[in-house]
């Protein structure tokens, strides 16, 4: 018997409900995740839950800060889409993210289409792209030593 609905989506199991449920009351909680405290809420073992959230979740629902992991988006993430989520391979987000082209092609690419389709960014956003800006090099004076101007 395949975990799938009739219209071929993929059903969560008794412990992604979990985990997903922990992520909403986390998020609603504005509380860092007790890694600790979700394995046991949801079955999983403190490594399984950190590699869920670092390869599987980390930069889409859940967040590093200097509090701890965040949870922002869940109360907003249905269960096929967090199923999705779930689901996906590693691999591909590792290789877009190899090196800092490809990782400025995926950037752009996402940018472009979000703009094309009449996206507009939120704040939370608007602060994570201001943080990777690059400064400028400051310019060089104008003239030359022997000039005055």
């Amino acid at each position: 018997m395949s975990d799938t609905t009739e219209d071929g989506s993929r059903v969560l199991s008794k412990r992604e409900r979990s985990l997903l449920v922990c992520l909403r009351e986390a998020e609603a909680a504005a509380a860092p995740l007790d890694l600790q405290r979700l394995a046991s809420r949801t079955g999983y073992a403190v490594n399984t839950v950190k590699t869920y959230l670092s390869k599987k979740l980390e930069g889409v629902l859940v967040f590093r800060t200097e509090k701890g992991w965040m949870v922002r988006g869940a109360a907003r993430c249905s269960q096929e889409r967090f199923a999705t989520l779930m689901s996906q391979k590693a691999g591909v987000v590792q290789r877009a993210l190899a090196d800092v082209h490809s990782w400025r092609q995926v950037l752009r690419k996402v940018l472009y289409e979000g703009q094309r389709r009449g996206y507009h960014i939120g704040p939370h956003e608007e602060v994570l792209l201001e943080s990777l800006r690059e400064q400028e090099a400051p310019k060089p004076p104008q003239g030359t030593l022997f000039d005055e101007g």
